[in-house]
């Protein structure tokens, strides 16, 4: 609040990462000093933000060298141009260090990075925990750090805050009493301080002061990611492309956007169809407005992509009676020579002939740039398809057959599944998930299960999690469009 009162946005820009689910830092959401907030505990969008820091370092690097100065301040004075500061500041940083595997320690590695180097370029941070006794902290990175700031505490966090012989913060007793300490923790540099306390009703009278100050406004460049809420497909920048049609057709691989970045990147999220073994997508979870959404996007945007003699298969088994069935008949409209919509008891049929045509494309091993796609939504209602026992039925055999080698000859599936459960009792090959590169995870029926144990989610409305080849983080937050105006777009398309 007081760096806010004391400098412009223009001189001092806020990062700020909350891992206590948006409880201390929501009161910002509208300073226009934030240029980064998040208000929902994701390990993904924390380290995006690390990555972007660590760009900026990099950015600020090359102008300080063509300017021939090392500090930001000769920056200003050499060139008249302000950089402004950047305070980072990360509420219950351990989550980012939790566990032992690839995200622990790529947030350990960006830490430090930032300690090391963002000072010189005016870039600092703030890391808070209520403790460091389970934190994998480096030690290169708490020697970057100088000021030691500690209320009330252990003995064993006073040693690892301050230093081994320096415990005087673990006989605070008082609410709010604290010790600072910028001599890198040595005892002689302790100043013993009253936290002056600022309840919420007070920073929000300095917010409101603070924004009139600052007329220019928000800057729209920011990213403030909340995680609770579907993202507007109205006016988003997937529905400009879509209208705007810059793809071409490719056949050998196909980009199928569907979400905006729950992390910070200016790029929207896509799975990629591409020629080769185990090119499938896989939907799991209990939202069947989103899995209709999901799935009208995708098939649109790989029409465009795929030749006119390409073929679609779209095997609606949601139940009549919901209001999630026959949506697609809306595409069907659009592309009546492409689009074949499927019922239940014309399913084996449908089977039969892809496998008759899959075989033939291996027997004469003929480079086919036509698409075959066969989409299955709610697969557990098939009831031709039974994975019990060790054989199966002959129908689930067939599409287990596409699903191992169709990709490589041009024939994707694209399937939904409301239960992680589901898929045993429908296929006998128990790894059955591994026969899709590109899998959704979204909120409901143990979906969370094809997540890796350091990618546990808390789930929100409008998320999901993305695991493909492209991500950036081994399961990547999705932020997906409002399901009703998706519907509705393609509706009015239709007609």
């Amino acid at each position: 609040t007081n760096g806010a009162w004391h400098y412009s946005p223009e001189e001092l820009k806020f990062y700020l990462l909350d891992y206590k689910e948006g409880t201390e830092f929501k009161i910002y959401e509208n300073l226009p000093h934030v240029q980064i907030l998040s208000m929902e505990s994701n390990r993904a969008f924390g380290l995006s933000m690390l990555q972007y820091i660590g760009e900026e370092i990099e950015r600020r690097g090359k102008l300080f060298k063509e300017s021939g100065v090392s500090t930001s301040c000769d920056y200003r004075e050499q060139t008249g141009h302000q950089l402004p500061r950047i305070l980072v500041v990360i509420d219950e940083f351990q989550v980012l260090l939790q566990g032992q595997g690839r995200l622990s320690r790529q947030g350990a590695e960006l830490i430090d990075d930032v300690a090391r180097r963002g000072r010189s370029f005016g870039i600092h941070m703030v890391l808070a925990t209520q403790t460091l006794s389970e934190v994998n902290l480096k030690n290169s990175t708490l020697s970057n750090i100088s000021i030691r700031l500690g209320l009330r505490m252990s003995e064993s966090d006073a040693t690892k805050i301050f230093h081994r012989d320096n415990t005087t913060a673990a006989t605070l007793k008082k609410t709010g009493e604290a010790y600072i300490n910028s001599t890198h923790g040595q005892s002689d540099g302790n100043l013993r301080f009253q936290v002056a306390y600022l309840d919420a009703s007070k920073i929000k009278k300095r917010m409101a002061v603070m924004i009139d100050k600052n007329p220019s406004g928000i800057d729209q460049r920011r990213y403030i990611f909340d995680g609770q809420h579907h993202v507007r497909f109205d006016n988003s920048k997937l529905r400009d492309l879509i209208e705007n049609d810059v793809t071409k057709i490719n056949a050998r691989n196909a980009n199928l956007y569907f979400a905006e970045p729950g992390y910070i990147d200016k790029d929207l999220v896509c799975v990629r169809l591409r020629r080769q073994f185990s090119s499938n997508i896989l939907m799991v979870g209990d939202c069947p407005s989103d899995v209709v959404s999901l799935s009208l996007l995708m098939i649109y945007q790989l029409i465009q992509q795929s030749t006119p003699a390409s073929q679609f298969f779209i095997v609606d088994l949601f139940s009549e009676n919901s209001p999630w069935a026959g949506h697609h008949k809306h595409l069907a409209n659009l592309f009546s020579e492409q689009i074949s919509l499927v019922e239940n008891r014309d399913f084996a049929d449908v089977l039969s002939r892809l496998e008759a045509s899959l075989d033939e494309s291996i027997a004469k091993d003929k480079n086919v740039h036509d698409r075959t796609v066969l989409v299955i939504l709610n697969v557990q209602a098939a009831r031709i398809l039974d994975g019990k026992g060790m054989s199966g039925s002959t129908d689930t055999k067939k599409l287990e057959k596409i699903l191992a080698k169709g990709s490589e000859h041009g024939m994707h599936v694209i399937l939904h599944s409301q239960h992680y459960q589901g898929l045993a009792k429908v296929f006998t090959n128990r790894n059955i998930v591994d026969e899709f590169e590109n899998r959704i995870v979204l909120p409901g029926g143990n979906s969370e299960k094809m997540l890796p144990p350091e990618n546990q989610p808390n789930f929100q409305e409008g998320m999901a999690y993305l695991i493909s080849p492209q991500a950036r983080f081994g399961a990547d937050p999705c932020l997906l469009y409002e399901s009703s105006e998706v519907i509705k777009y393609f509706q009015q398309l239709g007609t």
